[in-house]
């Protein structure tokens, strides 16, 4: 057979191969996904080597189905993935119809033989790329028409290369149809099998003893039963894979809310017992020494100092009381600088000394990190408060080099020496604890100077 025989056959294949290039080199740049180098790489990919290239373009760019529903019953394998797995059966469909087809050229069925082949490669393409939704009526139409055109061309073809086309188109309509129908059509293609493969045996039946015709039957269809077999157990196990990813995820989501639930019901409780108790406490305390204030009357002395000094006292701890729950409350999530600023709001209010702070943070602190901090600055002040005697303190918070570096400076009246009492030993020990470093430095007349180092 001269090339120009073939000429009906080569033409409508190329303008068809054409046609599914330009397919996916639009689909390549409709992906807002992708960012505009990528789609471009594509795209040259897909002109020079066409359909390998577009599967591997579709694989690679298939989303990972991240959103999840707690319905498991149509859960199917991502649509990029099932067309790329669709483009490579493609590749290998033309591959075995070329092959039959050179292979039948003596045929006298051979134009039969090949309108066959194309019309079910086509059904193939609209059912996959043109009838991209859900259509009950066409999902069973379409791969039905597909198999019944295979039968004949099994009869006619006088290789055996027809049943790895068959099989090809198998898989094809395994990998588009949802898991719930691939049994049925697992059987109806083993059935276009038998019916076309007995009816290949018995129009070869004088050429071929009976044994022959048996051998050639039971091994085919045994080959048939495994691959096709294999294909459907592998798409089960990516369909069981995204399942058990989505049932992690939903039992991830479900244990994060009950421990936040878990949480606020414990802070909620902390509050509750600390309002109650210390906080009752203290306030009945304050109550009790403003009421001796009044006994003791202008000419009190000592003792209405001393008072007055208690008084104080118990009026800064009922504010740490109340610092403390709304902290306890707002949870562990907010952010360090807004910790930090209500802290030392806070500090003004209820001193009426000069605060000066500036936060230069790039990265979030953990939250242990967030309470040693927070827990450090308020033992500063009130050191700088109760021994400093302070007017002004200066807060400076900045990451340098992989490290939070703080500085606390006051301007209180200093020391020649430091002897570091528990709260300080304490905050030490808790900076240590996570790899920081705490320095110290004052001098009498200069106030006090605290740096803080931890790593992030």
């Amino acid at each position: 057979m001269q090339i120009r025989e073939l000429l009906p056959i080569i033409i409508p294949g190329v303008l068809l191969q054409v046609l599914i290039q330009a397919y996916f080199i639009k689909h390549c740049w409709g992906n807002e996904k992708l960012s505009g180098k990528a789609k471009l790489w594509y795209i040259i990919a897909i002109l020079l080597i066409n359909l390998p290239a577009a599967a591997f373009y579709l694989i690679r760019s298939r989303d990972g189905n991240t959103s999840y529903e707690y319905e498991f019953k149509e859960i199917d394998i991502d649509d990029n993935l099932k067309l790329g797995i669709f483009v490579l059966l493609v590749v290998a469909y033309e591959i075995f119809s070329l092959r039959i087809i050179s292979d039948n050229v003596y045929n006298p069925h051979y134009l039969l033989i090949v309108s066959l082949i194309s019309y079910c490669f086509i059904l193939g393409l609209i059912w996959n790329l043109i009838v991209r939704e859900s259509n009950a009526i066409l999902d069973h139409m379409l791969p039905a028409a597909q198999l019944m055109l295979m039968i004949p061309v099994l009869y006619l073809d006088n290789t055996y290369n027809s049943s790895l086309l068959l099989l090809i188109v198998s898989a094809i309509i395994l990998n588009k149809l949802p898991i719930t129908f691939s049994k049925i059509y697992l059987i109806a293609s083993f059935g276009a099998f038998l019916a076309g493969g007995t009816a290949k045996a018995l129009r070869f039946h004088d050429s071929m003893g009976f044994n022959e015709i048996i051998n050639y039957i039971y091994v085919n269809a045994l080959v048939f039963i495994l691959i096709t077999a294999a294909f459907y157990s592998l798409k089960k196990q990516l369909i069981n894979n995204i399942r058990l990813d989505k049932a992690l995820r939903i039992v991830k989501d479900q244990t994060e809310q009950i421990k936040e639930m878990s949480a606020a019901s414990e802070r909620n409780r902390i509050t509750g017992e600390i309002h109650d108790t210390v906080g009752h406490t203290l306030a009945s305390a304050l109550i009790s020494i403003e009421a001796a204030e009044e006994l003791l009357g202008p000419a009190g002395g000592e003792a209405a100092e001393k008072l007055y000094l208690a008084k104080d006292q118990v009026k800064r701890g009922l504010n740490d009381i109340r610092s403390s729950i709304r902290s306890i409350r707002a949870g562990d999530d907010e952010p360090f600088d807004v910790s930090l600023c209500r802290m030392l709001d806070e500090v003004r209010q209820t001193t009426n000394i000069e605060v000066n702070c500036i936060v230069e943070l790039k990265t979030e602190l953990l939250s242990v990190q967030r309470g040693i901090l927070l827990l450090a600055i308020k033992e500063c002040t009130t050191n700088a408060l109760k021994h400093g005697k302070c007017s002004e303190i200066d807060v400076l918070v900045q990451e340098s080099k992989g490290e939070v570096k703080l500085t606390f400076s006051d301007n209180g009246k200093g020391s020649s020496s430091i002897t570091p009492g528990s709260g300080l030993t304490i905050m030490r020990e808790r900076i240590q604890g996570i790899g920081g470093t705490l320095g110290m430095s004052t001098s009498p007349g200069e106030g006090f100077t605290v740096n803080i180092a931890i790593p992030v």
